[in-house]
């Protein structure tokens, strides 16, 4: 679920368009995720964009020669971390593939990381096929990241595509995906087995 609660998404309107090209991924890098990542920079700097990463880096990982990438090493605060994300030209939720079933209709992890950034004002963009089905079709999704980051631009670069999308999305969860909607499951699950155990 996301942090915000439902009375705290951003309004309609979605930040002002800026010319901001960095596209941002906030979360640990990890030998899980490696090559993904690695997957990431290279088509970022192929479509003209800069991977900006913030977070841990546990394995000693360094990007490929000659991409357009930097990382602070560090953690943000959640302040600063709904900044970037809101002022990211991307921010996919990318998956290492042992997070990523491997049949859509089997489901998948979904990071909060996806719930976040949207609820943030990004575009929904991941590499887990699954997402979209969990978004009810308001994604961009692909296994192969070259390929999700091409679609993500030609949404990314016409404003009103990109808004109608994170819009969608945005509401999408708002209702089902926050702390709070996940509270009324856990209270109608005990309910459900309290009448059981009856």
């Amino acid at each position: 679920a996301t942090n915000l609660l439902p009375n705290e998404f951003p309004d309609k309107q979605l930040p002002p368009f800026t010319n901001n090209r960095d596209v941002v991924f906030v979360g640990t890098i990890w030998g899980a995720n490696e090559d993904q990542i690695s997957e990431l920079a290279i088509a970022c700097t192929d479509h003209g964009l800069r991977f900006v990463h913030y977070g841990k880096n546990f394995t000693g990982y360094e990007f490929p020669d000659g991409v357009n990438a930097i990382s602070s090493q560090n953690y943000i605060s959640e302040e600063e971390h709904q900044k970037v994300i809101s002022q990211a030209f991307l921010a996919p939720a990318i998956q290492g593939n042992i997070q990523i079933g491997r049949k859509t209709s089997n489901g998948s992890y979904i990071p909060c990381r996806l719930l976040k950034n949207v609820s943030y004002s990004s575009l929904p963009v991941s590499n887990n096929l699954y997402v979209k089905q969990f978004l009810e079709g308001n994604a961009i999704v692909s296994e192969d990241i070259g390929e999700m980051v091409r679609l993500s631009v030609e949404i990314a670069e016409n404003w009103e595509n990109r808004g109608n999308l994170i819009r969608k999305a945005n509401e999408i969860i708002r209702q089902k995906h926050t702390y709070i909607s996940r509270i009324g499951t856990m209270l109608q699950a005990l309910e459900i087995s309290k009448s059981k155990s009856k």
